[in-house]
């Protein structure tokens, strides 16, 4: 099955070898991949600072999950770009310590005791 080339990899140089094109397309998908993932932090961001004074304990604490599970998937995203110190990135998106204690957790299922039996 042939793979379709996007029109950067087929308007490449000629000369670059396959291996070449293929890193460039590989980088452009990454970079671009970075930008959804850095829009999603900042969209969940804004879903948690919209939370009025009426929202319930559990409805923020899932809010929180999922800025920590965005803020999760972008960190990766920037590690597997060989971007590995994610202090400036936390200090421009203004990121909660109560979201980055989060990151890489899960939330408890409500259904569960709170306390060991």
């Amino acid at each position: 099955m042939a793979i379709p080339l996007s029109p950067e990899v087929v308007l490449i140089d000629r000369r670059q070898t396959g291996e070449a094109a293929l890193q460039r397309a590989l980088l452009n998908e990454s970079a671009a991949n970075l930008g959804r993932l850095g829009r999603a932090v900042q969209s969940a961001l804004a879903r948690l600072h919209e939370l009025d004074a009426f929202a319930s304990a559990a409805e923020r604490e899932a809010v929180l999950y999922a800025c920590a599970d965005a803020v999760w998937q972008y960190f990766v995203q920037r590690e597997v770009c060989g971007l590995v110190d994610h202090r400036r990135v936390i200090e421009s998106y203004a990121i909660p310590v109560e979201v980055l204690r989060r990151v890489g957790g899960s939330p408890r299922p409500s259904s569960q005791p709170t306390t060991p039996a």
